[in-house]
């Protein structure tokens, strides 16, 4: 059940990552930072009980995250530029809230999310994906905690179910992000996967689409997209010379 209710964060962060054009390099921090904080909530969730979350807080995350996610996804089917990392919008957002303390760059050295700047102390892009990261784990927690919940009233089984199934779902990340990079419809099949997620939110209430199906549907479209790019522009052969060396 955590794999399935889990899942759609991996396009989620695929999303803030390549919104944010996030270093290959400070990836592998962001998502550790991030596991380690979807942990805590679920600890909470599962410790405290679900009696506070309300149908209003799930039906609020669900709507305010679907029509975030087919924003961006008609913005990426359609091809439309948002100028740059510079013009995102949290990071606009953040710019007016924050002003000189935001520094709109990534300290790959040091690997840093704050840094000191001619005597300020300043928040890189880092700390942008930080802020976004954790606030759609938090956002994404209420599904998962109340699903579970109600399957099983041991706090035991379902956190260490959840701690577990995180692992998996930051490998996957890497694995999805590869599918990505063979495929030339990257964008096209993002954006697509991106609005499917946003629809499903959006119509969750009154439609209801199992995660095992979603999950399914997501990974067919992926192999699909693979697979035609593969025909599309297929993987030169390795010469009969070069095999003998091995």
């Amino acid at each position: 059940m955590e794999l399935l209710y889990s899942a759609d964060h991996v396009f989620v962060m695929q999303l803030v990552f390549s919104s944010l054009d996030t270093p290959h390099r400070l990836m592998s921090k962001a998502l550790y930072i991030s596991m380690i904080s979807t942990m805590t909530f679920r600890f909470l969730g599962f410790v405290c009980g679900v009696h506070w979350i309300t149908p209003v807080a799930i039906r609020a995350s669900s709507w305010m995250l679907g029509f975030g996610l087919v924003y961006a996804g008609i913005c990426r089917l359609g091809s439309i530029s948002h100028g740059g990392v510079s013009e995102c919008m949290v990071l606009r957002l953040l710019r007016s809230l924050m002003g000189e303390r935001l520094a709109e760059f990534y300290d790959e050295e040091g690997e840093a999310w704050l840094v000191e700047v001619k005597g300020k102390v300043r928040m890189t892009l880092l700390g942008v994906v930080l802020i976004c990261l954790v606030s759609l784990n938090f956002a994404l927690n209420f599904d998962v905690v109340l699903a579970k919940s109600e399957a099983s009233q041991d706090a035991f089984l379902n956190f260490s179910s959840s701690a577990l199934a995180l692992f998996a779902i930051r490998s996957l990340f890497f694995v999805v992000r590869d599918f990505f990079n063979m495929s030339n419809l990257t964008r096209s099949t993002f954006a697509v996967v991106l609005l499917l997620m946003g629809l499903e939110m959006l119509g969750g209430h009154a439609v209801y689409v199992s995660a095992l199906i979603s999950i399914v549907v997501f990974a067919c479209m992926l192999v699909l997209s693979v697979g035609i790019s593969s025909l599309q522009h297929p993987i030169p052969k390795m010469p009969l010379s070069d095999l003998h060396s091995f």
